[in-house]
């Protein structure tokens, strides 16, 4: 896909599977956090991420669904990620 020029973007919400066993929601922001860092490691173009106000409401959600006031700091964790790879990219 790359090599055709088409944009390349991870589906977080539905990359992070869901458990059968009980886990915090800090526990899924981690890993989420660090499948999407991996993803842009690998040259993905974005993330994108599915978010509501109240997760557990959210009725069209197939996967996990990020809570509004978890994505701020992802987000700014993300951005600075991806200018250390812009950077890196930048000195070879």
């Amino acid at each position: 896909m790359k090599k055709n020029n088409v944009p390349l973007f991870l589906d977080l919400s539905n990359a992070v599977p869901e458990t059968s066993q009980p886990v915090s929601e800090q526990a899924l922001l981690n890993t989420a956090f660090q499948v999407a860092r991996g993803a842009l490691a690998a040259g993905a173009d974005g993330i994108m991420i599915r978010a509501h106000a109240h997760p557990a409401m959210a009725v069209a959600s197939e996967g996990y669904c990020y809570p509004v006031s978890a994505l701020e700091p992802i987000l700014e964790g993300l951005a600075a990620f991806k200018r250390l790879l812009d950077q890196n990219d930048a000195l070879q």
